[in-house]
């Protein structure tokens, strides 16, 4: 069985269930947001080796929506092999704030 069908067949399991219902009834926001958790938001694997997929620590997990949880993927797959990447994320959302949330008008 490979991986991704190891987890499928985990995440059926009455463990995977009451643990995920547990964590989202304690936390209840997303933990990117602090929004209100969604139906069908996450309980998101911050450990991503395979052999630690069943570990159920809560520390190793967040609460996430499921747009949230698509961002911290997408961004993470370029974080972890370069961390400046966040920089230039925040550089781009504060020129967007600027432009958008303040008029700033600038030579250009």
């Amino acid at each position: 069985m490979n991986f991704n069908e190891m987890k499928k067949e985990f995440r059926k399991t009455r463990t995977w269930k009451e643990f995920t219902k547990e964590l989202k009834e304690e936390r209840k926001v997303d933990a990117l947001t602090l929004q209100k958790l969604h139906k069908g938001s996450l309980t998101h694997h911050c450990d991503l080796r395979p052999e630690m997929y069943k570990d159920l620590n809560p520390f190793k997990f967040e609460t996430l929506n499921m747009k949230s949880h698509d961002v911290v993927h997408f961004i993470y797959n370029y974080y972890r092999k370069d961390k400046s990447v966040l920089k230039r994320l925040e550089n781009i959302l504060e020129k967007m704030y600027l432009f958008s949330e303040n008029n700033y008008e600038q030579n250009i």
